[in-house]
Formats: structure tokens, sequence, C-alpha cells
């Protein structure tokens, strides 16, 4: 599973199908690429090494599958424009150090697009996301925001003072953030 999600560029969650032994089984697959071969084509490379070797066939296509989709909420979304100070990407702060303090996870973004805030959320909260993040916010440009929430093994010990990620998302960004089964590739 972890070869195909790399030679196909999908989360590993997306690939349905497939013999029993897919999850489970280990192997050392062993090939050379070129030196200086871009990606492109080293994930060309690999698409062809599976075939090859394990007779991998491949469909690409759209399935309804549990996700978690980030919409637009009510009101107008609290992300600032991108003013392309700061390093691109999302960097952790540090939490409260306090001892008894809540713990928090705090993280600061700059020059993100909606679209990369989804694919980062599920690795950013992955205690509370288990399932792939879905874009629908139709925000365009790049944005920089900060978000603190508790974490999930932390919530209920943190009672009142306590933040998810979804109310998180919705409090501090504007955006709402919701299982559903969606359609994904």
């Amino acid at each position: 599973v972890d070869l195909i999600s790399s030679a196909y560029k999908v989360d590993a969650v997306k690939v349905q199908g497939g013999p029993s032994w897919l999850e489970v089984d280990r192997f050392d697959v062993i090939a050379k690429a070129p030196a200086n071969t871009p990606p492109e084509t080293v994930q060309a490379m690999l698409q062809t090494l599976l075939a090859d070797r394990f007779s991998l066939k491949v469909h690409m296509g759209k399935k309804p599958l549990p996700a978690f989709v980030l919409s637009l909420g009510k009101g107008k979304p609290k992300l600032k424009p991108s003013e392309g100070s700061g390093s691109p990407g999302c960097h952790g702060q540090p939490g409260d150090p306090k001892p008894g303090a809540i713990p928090s996870i705090v993280v600061s973004c700059h020059d993100r697009t909606a679209e990369q805030l989804a694919q980062e959320l599920r690795n950013m909260a992955g205690g509370y996301l288990t399932n792939p993040v879905v874009n629908q916010t139709g925000l365009e440009g790049s944005w920089d925001f900060d978000l603190k929430w508790t974490p999930r093994g932390a919530l209920a010990s943190a009672g009142a003072d306590g933040i998810s990620i979804f109310d998180a998302v919705d409090k501090q960004l504007g955006l709402k953030l919701e299982p559903q089964t969606v359609p994904v590739d």
C-alpha cells in the first residue's frame, strides 16, 4: 500500500481493493534510478515496477468514502491574505509549558492555500482526523493564519478550557470541518 500510495500520489486510505496481503505483507524492493532523475519520472518508474514485479493493475475513479469536509462557515473566513512574509508552510509553536497547564497544539501557517490547509490538517490533528480532509471552501489565493487546539487525549481533562480541532477551525478560521461521506479519488 505504501508503494502504491507513493507511485500514484494518493493517500494510503484511498487505495481500495487488492489481495488480502496488500496491507500486511512487507517486501524489500530494490531498484535504482539514474542520478538527477526528476521526481515525476521516478514516480512513473515506480508505477512500471509495480506493474512488472507485482502485476499491479490500477483503476482510477471516484468512490464515496468517509472524509472530513473543509468548507466555508457562516460569515466571512478569518484567514488573512498572505503577505509573503515568513517561511512558507506550517510551523509548530511552543504550547503551554507550565506544569498543570492545559496542553495545546499551536501552529502558525504562512502562504498556504485552502487545498494545502486541507492536506496538512490531517497531519497536524491526526488524533481527531482519521480520514482524508477534502477542501470544499472554494477559496482562492494564499493565506496566513494561526490555529490553536487541545490534543484529543487531553480534551476531556481540559473541560471547558479545551477546544477540539473542529471548534478551533470554526472559531479561529471561520471555516467548518465536519465528517461526511463524499466521492474521493
